[in-house]
């Protein structure tokens, strides 16, 4: 099954990197053929991806979140699936997919830098709430990373559109692969809703890893590395959706906010497990 679950893996990333360069094709010529191409390339690395996290799955007899490799693995899994069935087809943001499919191609090859065989978990995450939490803080992660990926994607374009004043339609054919991204308010609000749709899931994974916290250390919150820096995560985007809630703040001040907190995020997972000791340092790679 891991033999399965590895050559699925490659095979996924070799097919993301392939879509990437699809999507940015799409981007310059605005032809049909390069938005089914990519689609179906990334809709194909899609399923092999799931299909190496299933086998990995049998194959490790628990949930793919034991190690680095595992969560790195399912990290860029979920960006995906939220790009797919969320950026592409609810917010019809197709210029974004070569981004999306090279960040999470970029992801995934920092797994297997990483990649370690399947094994038994360690004493502490042999629980319940391995799913659980790990879970949420996952899926959490990932829409906020997406939303951080659309901010930057906003501040490309604001900054186009402000030297452009004529050409702020995303239509234009004219003047380069900026221009042919959504328009900033497109942007800027598609963010806005992913990150309001991740906060409330990344905050339920860290409420129930204190929960699991309690049961394992005898203690909801000790200022352990891990869970400072997913409590300053919390903060970013806790005063990111706050401002634009109440004081309607918007514009490159949001964006560079919710950018730090996509930063956070990934120092988060991997600063923080890879070279800071701590109780969660039980991770592996």
């Amino acid at each position: 099954m891991n033999r399965t679950s590895n050559a699925a893996f490659v095979s996924a990333l070799v097919l993301y990197f392939v879509a990437a360069g699809g999507y940015f094709g799409f981007v310059a010529w605005r032809t049909r053929k390069w938005k089914v191409f990519a689609t179906a390339v990334l809709s194909l690395g899609w399923a092999l991806h799931l299909l190496s996290l299933i086998t990995r799955t049998l194959a490790a007899e628990h949930a793919p979140w034991g190690n680095m490799y595992e969560f790195t693995a399912s990290l860029a899994f979920v960006l995906i699936t939220a790009y797919l069935f969320v950026g592409q087809a609810k917010f019809g943001l197709t210029a974004l997919g070569g981004y999306v499919a090279a960040a999470a191609a970029i992801l995934m090859s920092v797994g297997w830098v990483i990649y370690a065989d399947p094994g038994e978990l360690q004493p502490a995450l042999r629980s319940n709430w391995l799913t659980f939490h790990v879970f949420l803080v996952m899926a959490g992660a990932s829409l906020l990373l997406f939303g951080a990926i659309l901010e930057v994607m906003y501040l490309v374009r604001r900054r186009w559109e402000a030297r452009h004043p004529d050409f702020a339609d995303e239509d234009t054919s004219d003047g380069g692969l900026v221009s042919r991204l959504p328009s900033a308010d497109r942007l800027d609000q598609a963010s806005y809703r992913m990150i309001m749709f991740a906060f409330p899931i990344w905050t339920l994974g860290v409420i129930a890893g204190a929960i699991w916290g309690e049961q394992a250390w005898g203690r909801y919150w000790g200022w352990d590395p891990k869970e400072t820096m997913s409590f300053i995560v919390l903060m970013i985007f806790a005063a990111y959706l706050h401002a634009r809630a109440t004081q309607g703040w918007r514009g490159r001040g949001a964006a560079i906010l919710a950018i730090v907190g996509g930063v956070a995020i990934l120092v988060n997972f991997y600063a923080v497990n890879l070279w800071i000791a701590g109780l969660h340092s039980y991770a592996g790679t």
